[in-house]
């Protein structure tokens, strides 16, 4: 249920806007943090999906996974999460999600990874 801690942003034009949330506490591991876009004001939403993906994931070691977002100058959508999977990396790390298409596609890079 994507209802805690929802952070919105809006691009400089009014028209796009990007809310990143994710599941209560009380919600057991793994969770996954949420998105969902307008691209008319808020007129209608797109369906919920989540801000991770495959390669990229959260994981199941971090209970509470907090996703804030921003829309840059460009208007590209960007947000920043926790992750730990093993398989993906051996250290913790944070990944950026960006998008140029209200999320219709996100791109993702390894921001910082612990050592």
């Amino acid at each position: 249920m994507p209802i805690d801690r929802p952070f919105i942003a809006v691009s400089s034009n009014g028209n796009n806007l990007y809310l990143t949330t994710k599941p209560p506490s009380w919600v057991a591991a793994p969770n996954r943090p949420y998105f969902v876009a307008s691209t008319n004001g808020g007129a209608t939403w797109q369906p919920w999906r989540y801000v991770d993906s495959t390669g990229y994931l959260v994981g199941a070691l971090i209970p509470a996974p907090f996703a804030p977002n921003a829309v840059s100058a460009t208007n590209k959508f960007h947000s920043i999460y926790p992750s730990y999977v093993p398989s993906q990396n051996i250290l913790p790390q944070f990944i950026l999600a960006t998008s140029s298409n209200a999320g219709v596609s996100m791109t993702y890079k390894n921001v910082y990874m612990q050592k």
